[in-house]
């Protein structure tokens, strides 16, 4: 039998071809498998991350606040008296006061307003935004002003790096519409079942409470309570329904602002959110006292 050149030509060719795609597979695999065995590798042996140490930075966060504001407090009511202590607490000693006070102003209610850090090699500067109410000399009257200080942690050692400085704290304000949309009359059977219940539950009376809770409900009266009396000023509702003729199992979410009082002269003004459910006969009784205070939207600005 005779083979013709054109097939053996073919044959060889289709060989070549062949062999070609087997080399070309054989590369790929080897590529595919040097890729994930590097990915292997490296998620073997990389170093793990770091974990935070809460502990640890809160105490450290402490410090800086607690020194910026003994800081603040020496350097607003300090006399020449404590210009060695303001020194002290200088990085820089000559940026230290050379001149005093005679008469100080008076300082209360200092409170962090604001805590910035940035870290720069081994150390950190922090700049605490306090807030101090003020009564300045001869004027009786307290005004808040808030003031900048910065202070370096280097390795533990706290220093300030410069003298306090007073400034703006303004912050952008919202305005939030509430989704209590329905006012409930005090007068309406829900209205008394929540009037007994403040009542029993912010002045303490004793055994006064389960006749105006559901089974549902776990909270216990206010032990030591500073009122001796409330007073419902009123009932604001997420739903509009008729409470006098509500459903049996109708729920609720209500919120409650309450006028407490310590004495007959004395009161505070209260607002608590509750939860209730009608049962038979048109009453209702309390589910809890609810974690959530709902709203619709809230707008910027005030």
């Amino acid at each position: 039998m005779r083979i013709s050149g054109r097939y053996i030509a073919n044959y060889i060719f289709d060989e070549s071809r062949f062999l070609k795609s087997v080399k070309t597979s054989v590369i790929i695999t080897y590529i595919t498998a040097a890729v994930v065995l590097v990915l292997v590798v490296f998620l073997v042996f990389r170093p793990a991350p770091a974990v935070p140490n809460t502990t640890e930075d809160f105490n450290r966060i402490s410090r800086v606040q607690f020194f910026a504001q003994n800081y603040l407090t020496l350097w607003l009511t300090g006399t020449a008296s404590d210009g060695s202590a303001v020194k002290q607490m200088l990085g820089n000693e000559q940026a230290a006061p050379t001149e005093w006070n005679t008469e100080p102003v008076e300082v209360s209610d200092l409170n962090v307003a604001r805590l910035e850090s940035n870290t720069a090699g081994p150390d950190t500067q922090w700049v605490v935004t306090i807030g101090a109410t003020l009564v300045r000399p001869g004027t009786g009257t307290p005004q808040r002003n808030y003031f900048a200080v910065t202070v370096m942690d280097h390795d533990g050692s706290l220093t300030a790096l410069t003298l306090p400085r007073v400034v703006n704290n303004s912050r952008p304000q919202v305005t939030v519409d509430s989704a209590y949309i329905a006012q409930v009359p005090t007068s309406s059977t829900l209205g008394t079942t929540v009037t007994n219940f403040v009542s029993a539950f912010y002045t303490s009376q004793s055994g006064a409470l389960g006749r105006f809770v559901s089974s549902n409900f776990t909270a216990e009266p206010i032990v030591n309570s500073p009122y001796t009396a409330t007073n419902v000023v009123r009932i604001d509702s997420r739903s509009q329904v008729d409470v006098q003729n509500a459903a049996e199992g109708t729920t609720l979410d209500l919120l409650v602002t309450v006028k407490a009082s310590t004495s007959v002269t004395t009161f505070t003004t209260l607002q608590v959110p509750l939860v209730v459910h009608a049962i038979d006969n048109g009453q209702w009784v309390v589910d809890a006292i609810s974690d959530l205070t709902y709203f619709s939207t809230v707008r910027p600005g005030k």
